[in-house]
């Protein structure tokens, strides 16, 4: 009888435990899905996290889209890709029909004085003269007085010459003269041709003095400074 009893004890010793290992089970499958489900979860929040950065920082999400201001456009380019000094003149000087005076000349009226040299060629002892006068150290002096510089050569074979716009900070701007404007300015400004000649101009393009030979450059300041324009 006490055998049966232990037995009977024994067996539902034995059921009680199948069940409860049953259901810790259960509970452990439970607890497995709702990790899943939380890492699922921690994984769409961090995208979402980067796109908020990306927002933040100026990039879209999209993978074809830049960066503002990284690689789709550099500082150092402009709109036409390339600089060009404020007193650069932006077209060659025409020739006015109507007047007869060169539209290189109008140019200047009203704002700037100008220093016409003319001379047969580069060579001439004159014109070396007087290129040695201006040396780069005036050219300050010059712009203080709004003076500025048309050099041409006349003598057939030789034709050319430079235009020398000079800042106010005393840079010197040059450009070519175009050679058809030459015998025009020789002959508006009565310069002898085949002979070195300066001649210095108004504003008002009015000639205020001509000088056959080269002169000291204090001596053109005096003229310049007791002139009114």
């Amino acid at each position: 009888m006490r055998g049966v009893v232990c037995l009977g004890l024994v067996l539902v010793h034995l059921l009680s435990w199948t069940g409860a290992d049953k259901q810790n089970r259960v509970k452990l499958r439970e607890t497995d899905k709702e990790r899943a489900g939380r890492l699922r979860a921690g994984f769409g929040s961090a995208s979402s996290y980067k796109m908020g950065v990306q927002a933040e920082e100026g990039v879209s999400g999209r993978p074809g889209s830049r960066r503002a201001g990284g690689e789709g456009a550099s500082p150092w380019r402009g709109g036409s890709g390339r600089l060009q000094d404020e007193g650069t003149p932006g077209s060659r000087a025409k020739i006015s029909s109507s007047t007869g005076s060169p539209n290189l000349l109008a140019s200047f009226a009203g704002k700037n004085r100008v220093l016409v040299i003319s001379a047969p060629h580069e060579s001439d002892g004159y014109f070396r003269m007087m290129m040695s006068l201006l040396k780069p150290d005036v050219y300050c002096e010059l712009a203080e007085r709004h003076v500025h510089q048309i050099i041409m050569f006349h003598q057939e074979g030789e034709l050319g010459g430079k235009v020398r716009r000079v800042s106010t900070d005393g840079r010197v701007l040059e450009e070519p003269l175009d050679t058809a404007l030459i015998p025009r300015l020789m002959s508006f400004l009565k310069l002898d041709k085949g002979k070195f000649g300066m001649a210095l101009l108004k504003k008002t393009l009015q000639v205020e003095e001509k000088y056959p030979y080269p002169v000291r450059l204090e001596a053109m300041y005096e003229v310049i400074d007791q002139s009114p324009i």
